[in-house]
């Protein structure tokens, strides 16, 4: 695990295209983990709270989005988070969480 500024990064995922890369940011303290994207290039980060994070997700084929799983207690869910502007948009309630995979045509 690496750690920066009390925060930890269990896993890291590299989008598709190369330049970015997800991580998520997990406090000791015990807050809601941070739905990290850093950007190669510029170096800028953005993060987005996501509460119930289940730690699953997953990159687009084409990285501009990334599927990620929430589960409290039994009820878990199925969210997509748009990386250019940061919009989280619900998909679905789920019954079982499971690894994720983008399928393509």
């Amino acid at each position: 695990y690496d750690y920066f500024y009390g925060f930890f990064y269990p896993n890291t995922v590299w989008a598709p295209d190369g330049s970015m890369v997800a991580l998520v940011a997990r406090s000791n303290s015990g807050a809601a983990p941070l739905l990290c994207v850093a950007h190669i290039e510029t170096g800028s980060q953005v993060c987005h709270v996501v509460q119930n994070f289940s730690g699953i997700y997953a990159w687009s084929p084409d990285s501009q989005r990334i599927a990620f799983m929430t589960s409290d207690g039994d009820q878990k869910s199925l969210n997509i988070l748009a990386v250019d502007d940061g919009v989280i948009t619900f998909l679905s309630d789920l019954e079982r969480s499971f690894e994720l995979l983008w399928i393509t045509p």
